[in-house]
């Protein structure tokens, strides 16, 4: 009895106050009736409804259903760190309710982990769930080498990415992230029951998307298997969608698996994807020699890479490396002095995200060419789908780079020589 009562409370105070904020559509005078346009409406999460009725009837729908699955995954995450919203427990006795399954709620999911590697775990899931697109889906810089190591050219499409594993990985980079984006993530099972309901709450009162309380786990399963339109929808079934995926990717991989996957394919800015191509564009240093400073005005960018962009937005960047730090300090990973120094320490952006010339470009367009044509034959797919400049390679060639510039220079002098 005291189950259901909870639950009627939530759903009715959830409808009466839809209900509040309807307003008159149809206005009247003397002379003529004037329809407005509909506004919009905001449910918890960000998800809009543009019918009045849609939304009162949703609203109850969305909080019955989306906190019964928070509360059927079991993921509170409760003990482990402070809601970000601040709330001290669930409203309305719903720490009580009794829910339903997740498998009720949210069937046929993802299955058994594929076999492999992480990266090969990684390019199964984006093949299979989002399969348009050249080859490989996970795209990796590429680099080229004459017979000796010297580097001939450095390719890369959509974006710069040099996966690494986590002890490739500045510590501080991790902590700052963690603290960052969801400091119950060794706790939680995918989603943060606080921070989705206080998220809830605020969205509601404030009829607008103030916050979508997106755990780590969440924000991977968003990149992972939804395509770019889906993924920014702003509808229940996105949303149930993917705490569902997020519950499942807790169970097939473990805590250090799921932060090297969500490291890895984060979006720095300047196209650089991944902790190592960030240091590298920014700093001219690899991903663990990263310090504090770096690290934790870094771990600011991806909210937003363009309103945070180092190379031109740095004072924007520095407050938002405040918000960072600040967090660090509510967690306990930082004394606030120890932050407070971190702040002032001094930032050198000595990276860069120009592309390289090539040095012998003929051989090694002829190298692309051929690579191609041959991977083309061995995977069986059509020309073209496949591409080098994605493919993460590190292609030793046999040029010889000093023997082709004396080669080259002696063609030139003796061109010269006969004009």
């Amino acid at each position: 009895m005291k189950d259901r009562i909870g639950t009627e409370i939530c759903g009715r105070s959830n409808l009466d106050a839809t209900e509040a904020r309807i307003s008159a559509k149809v206005t009247r005078n003397s002379h003529t009736e004037k329809t407005e346009p509909e506004a919009s409406v905001f449910l918890p999460f960000g998800i809009r409804c543009t019918s009045w009725f849609e939304s009162a009837r949703s609203t109850g729908k969305l909080f019955l259903i989306l906190l019964a699955v928070i509360l059927a995954a079991g993921c509170s995450g409760d003990d482990a760190s402070e809601p970000e919203s601040g709330l001290e427990g669930l409203p309305f006795g719903l720490d009580a309710i009794e829910a339903p399954s997740l498998d009720e709620l949210v069937p046929g999911r993802l299955g058994p982990r594929p076999e492999g590697s992480i990266k090969t775990v990684v390019e199964h899931y984006l093949q299979q769930y989002q399969p348009e697109g050249k080859l490989p889906q996970l795209f990796e810089t590429t680099r080229l080498y004459d017979r000796n190591g010297v580097l001939l050219a450095e390719f890369f499409e959509e974006g710069r990415r040099t996966w690494v594993t986590l002890d490739q990985i500045s510590p501080a980079l991790i902590a700052a992230t963690v603290a960052t984006e969801d400091a119950s993530f060794f706790t939680n099972r995918g989603v943060d029951s606080r921070r989705i309901v206080g998220a809830a709450l605020q969205n509601v009162q404030t009829q607008s998307i103030a916050s979508g309380a997106s755990t780590i786990t969440m924000q991977l399963a968003r990149n992972l298997f939804l395509g770019p339109e889906e993924r920014f929808e702003q509808t229940l079934d996105r949303k149930l969608h993917e705490i569902g995926l997020a519950h499942d990717l807790t169970i097939l991989f473990n805590k250090e698996e799921l932060l090297e996957i969500y490291l890895n394919l984060v979006n720095y800015g300047h196209l650089a994807y991944g902790p190592e191509a960030a240091a590298q564009v920014y700093f001219g240093k690899s991903a663990i020699d990263l310090t504090w400073a770096e690290a934790t005005i870094l771990a600011g960018v991806p909210q937003q890479p363009a309103s945070f962009d180092l190379f031109r937005s740095f004072d924007a960047a520095k407050r938002r490396q405040r918000v960072v730090l600040d967090l660090l300090v509510r967690h306990e990973t930082l004394q606030p002095e120890e932050a407070d120094a971190i702040f002032e320490e001094e930032i050198l952006l000595i990276g860069s995200s120009q592309k390289q010339d090539f040095l012998a470009p003929h051989f090694v367009l002829y190298v692309e060419k051929a690579l191609e044509r041959r991977m083309a034959e061995a995977l069986g797919i059509e020309l073209g789908r496949w591409k080098m400049r994605r493919s993460g390679m590190h292609i030793i060639t046999t040029l010889d780079m000093p023997m082709q510039t004396l080669a080259e220079d002696r063609l030139i002098r003796r061109g010269l020589s006969n004009v």
